[in-house]
């Protein structure tokens, strides 16, 4: 079914019009008016929960996203590098291979905290909606009901620019990562909190990002 999706969106992305007839997807003459900005299309990402997931985007060259523990990660990102190799193409050609976290950043650790706890549970309230309704439970996406523990789990990153450097270094090497994607906006955050928070982190934190790929591309 993936595959055919995919199949259908490199259509809607790069014809004038969608013909296709699969198992799952049925589309006759369908026209598309609207094109990318980015051409012939915009860079592909595609989320991986386990690491069998990994073979078919590495195969077809197509960037990554995980979430999900450390260690599962580490798990997929290692399955890609080798599905990637195992397809004859360079590790210096690697596409990207993403990370992603919820992120507050604030003046100290005890303020991104405090921030975090009171914003975390509408949030998860309003992801877990539709499975509590059913008694059910997420297969991949199971996040905490507290925010401490999603922090302590490493699902999130609360704190000062220094405290999320050092945060974020450590898990990126860890989770053999070569990118991370954070997500600032959730909960009842309010759009000042937001825009504070990445303001922080796009003044304190990427500047060292920056320079660390700098460093890594110079001494390669």
């Amino acid at each position: 079914m993936y595959v055919e999706a995919y199949q259908v969106i490199m259509q809607s992305l790069t014809r004038d019009e969608v013909n296709f007839e699969g198992k799952h997807y049925h589309f006759s003459k369908v026209p598309v008016d609207l094109k990318p900005a980015q051409l012939p299309h915009p860079p592909l990402w595609y989320a991986v929960p386990v690491p069998e997931g990994a073979a078919w985007p590495a195969q077809n060259r197509i960037n990554i996203v995980c979430g999900g523990p450390l260690p599962r990660v580490r798990e997929i990102s290692d399955r890609y590098r080798a599905e990637w190799v195992a397809a004859g193409h360079s590790l210096a050609t690697l596409p990207l291979l993403g990370i992603n976290r919820f992120v507050i950043a604030a003046e100290t650790d005890r303020e991104a905290m405090a921030l975090g706890r009171r914003a975390w549970p509408s949030f998860h309230k309003s992801f877990m909606k539709l499975w509590k309704l059913h008694g059910t439970q997420p297969r991949f996406a199971r996040l905490p009901e507290d925010f401490e523990t999603l922090v302590e789990n490493g699902g999130g990153i609360a704190g000062s620019p220094a405290t999320i450097r050092d945060r974020v270094r450590a898990m990126t090497a860890g989770a053999g990562a070569n990118y991370f994607i954070s997500q600032f906006s959730f909960g009842d955050l309010t759009q000042e909190e937001v825009l504070h928070s990445v303001g922080l982190f796009a003044r304190e934190v990427l500047p060292m990002a920056r320079e660390r790929a700098a460093q890594a591309v110079a001494g390669s």
